[in-house]
């Protein structure tokens, strides 16, 4: 299995939603399992911004405990075509309070990959809060049936909802919702979500410039002993630091890899430019170690320093 800790919200600006996100446009999984305590309606649908839309079968558990998941989330999802939706409330004993994300392929029971961690699906929670998470991608059908089990343990604790729950939850939401206001006009809270908030952009359009990519190359290297950011380390951490595009991410006409890894490369076979030019070797904030990778220069950690 392989395996990839994500922390979002500190310096390298990492978010859960760029680690989720490659995966997702790999076209190889068909379908969607999501096991939340919370969800938002600004969080759906910046989960459907990453996923480029939904696959054609889904399967949604959303707790009510604290009562924060929001009920536009709830409308929103019984409506989403191809989708099988419970709601699941333990208390007052307990929380249901699990965060798992669960992409998988129906064709290639090997293929799947698995998100758990701190992250609801909420809009911050995917992008903005402190979290932490990690990315399981499984190399066999053994890997995956472990990740349906752990997604089964908590279906089970859910219920398909009766328009009465619903209508007596929306009611409890809105007392909820009140306080939570009131926590957060003193301070002690973030403003809470609302149904129509905006969301990030996270696909974007057009190609990702070389030197962006080279910027999150000089970072991964300040982290690095000895400087030096590899080829192999740069293609699985690049991905976390940058919101890549479709174009980034799809294939090369010329060598059939991800244009943003042809980038990457660029920034060497680009170093012999003439005087104007902006190539971070040819400017002394790289270099390149042959057949490795790239280190990053005196003048290149001055630059991040310098950037923050």
């Amino acid at each position: 299995m392989k395996i990839e800790v994500v922390s979002q919200g500190g310096v390298n600006a990492l978010s859960i939603a760029a680690a989720l996100k490659p995966h997702a446009l790999t076209g190889r999984y068909d379908r969607l399992d999501v096991a939340v305590a919370y969800a938002t309606d600004p969080g759906l649908r910046a989960l459907g911004v990453i996923l480029e839309g939904w696959p054609p079968g889904s399967r949604w558990i959303v707790g009510l405990d604290d009562a924060v998941t929001q009920p536009a989330a709830i409308k929103r999802l019984q409506a989403l075509p191809g989708a099988d939706f419970r709601i699941a409330k333990l208390a007052p004993v307990r929380r249901f309070h699990p965060k798992l994300y669960h992409l998988w392929s129906s064709a290639n029971p090997a293929h799947s990959v698995l998100l758990i961690g701190s992250a609801n699906m909420t809009e911050r929670g995917l992008h903005k809060n402190a979290e932490v998470g990690v990315l399981l991608e499984a190399e066999s059908a053994a890997e995956t049936q472990k990740a349906h089990a752990a997604f089964t343990e908590l279906w089970n604790l859910g219920r398909a909802p009766s328009a009465g729950e619903i209508e007596a939850y929306q009611d409890l939401y809105a007392v909820a919702a009140a306080a939570r206001k009131t926590v957060a006009d003193r301070g002690a809270a973030p403003p809470p979500s609302r149904p129509n908030d905006a969301i990030a952009p996270e696909i974007p359009s057009g190609l990702t410039s070389e030197n962006v990519i080279a910027m999150a190359v000089m970072r991964i290297a300040a982290q690095n002993p000895n400087g030096i950011c590899s080829y192999d380390e740069g293609r699985r951490k690049i991905p976390l630091m940058l919101a890549l595009t479709s174009q980034d991410l799809s294939a090369s006409p010329s060598q059939g890899e991800p244009r943003w890894i042809q980038r990457l490369r660029n920034i060497q076979s680009n170093s012999d430019g003439g005087e104007a030019s902006t190539n971070f070797i040819k400017n002394g904030l790289l270099m390149h170690v042959p057949r490795i990778g790239y280190q990053i220069t005196e003048q290149g950690r001055e630059l991040l320093r310098a950037t923050g």
